[in-house]
């Protein structure tokens, strides 16, 4: 079969024993499900990540330190094409996470790279692709959804849950706005109803119940609980892992019609702020509506990694 080497700049040292723990972010987890998909799919798979250790065999993926260059029959950059100068394979991939303005790729030199090394870009959305400058996508642009993680599958409910909703994504990510319309717009017509925020304490208020941040032992379990999560972001996102999970329980998802969270079959996409403060109380105090949702989320298709078979062929 196929080698394939993933190299990643990473910030924050990881490995696949941290999988599915609060510690790794959506980047690093999708490294890791693509790695082990592909390993099961009967590919060799590298990860090379900054570090000086000698290779270290896991039951899926090796690690190699981010300079080792030996050969493979695809490389697979994320974010930064610069990762592949030196790197011999017979086929170079830019996976990008995150968006990249063409300024940005000018800025840091990261344009040059990936015209000279002739590599396709994978993008997770539609959304991300449309937006994608033409001379970033020089040599092709692939469009492939991140997989949702097995372990987050339909929690059928017989009755609406409590009145709580969940706000699981970084506080920078849109919480003032959402709190402003909580306390203003929400909390007034459904004084019951319980904000359970997962991660750093930023509010005080009696109504607002804190969490540490959890992994997949404890996630799927929760957002079976929660009457509704929101994502009130006003910056286009790239995909939103967190979006897809919760759906995939069968949680209802309300969001700005902005950037790729849309695409995620069955998010409720709204267009104003009044329009996301209806939306969630209607949510929290329609136990039919909620129902009728929930129970419409069960069919819907979820892209798992499973289902990406990407470089066969190569």
């Amino acid at each position: 079969m196929t080698t394939i080497a993933f190299y990643h700049n990473a910030r924050i040292p990881y490995t696949p024993d941290d999988l599915g723990r609060a510690t790794i972010k959506g980047m690093e987890s999708s490294v890791l499900q693509w790695a082990a998909a592909l390993t099961q799919a009967g590919h060799t798979v590298r990860l090379h990540l900054p570090q000086s250790a000698a290779p270290l065999p896991y039951p899926d993926v090796t690690l190699y330190p981010l300079t080792d260059t030996t050969p493979a029959d695809v490389a697979v950059a994320l974010n930064e094409p610069d990762l592949l100068w030196r790197v011999p394979a017979k086929r170079k991939f830019l996976w990008l996470h995150n968006a990249l303005p063409l300024e940005k790729a000018l800025r840091k030199g990261r344009l040059w790279p990936l015209i000279r090394m002739k590599m396709p870009v994978i993008v997770s959305s539609r959304w991300h692709a449309r937006t994608l400058s033409p001379l970033l996508g020089w040599h092709g642009v692939h469009v492939m959804p991140l997989g949702i993680a097995d372990a987050f599958t339909h929690h059928p409910r017989t009755a609406a849950p409590a009145p709580h909703v969940g706000y699981i994504t970084h506080p920078y990510r849109g919480l003032d706005h959402f709190f402003t319309l909580w306390t203003q717009r929400i909390l007034p017509h459904c004084p019951a109803a319980q904000l359970h925020l997962y991660g750093p304490k930023t509010l005080n208020h009696p109504s607002v119940v804190h969490h540490d941040a959890v992994g997949w032992d404890q996630l799927p379990d929760i957002l079976g609980r929660l009457r509704c999560v929101v994502f009130p972001w006003d910056k286009a996102e790239t995909f939103c892992l967190a979006a897809g999970e919760a759906l995939a329980t069968g949680t209802p998802v309300i969001s700005y019609d902005v950037g790729a969270i849309p695409e995620h079959a069955g998010v409720t996409a709204v267009a104003t702020p009044q329009a996301f403060a209806d939306t969630t109380l209607a949510y929290l105090t329609d136990d039919a509506l909620w129902m009728n949702t929930h129970t419409a989320l069960s069919p819907l298709p979820r892209p798992r990694w499973t289902h990406h078979n990407f470089f066969h062929g190569v």
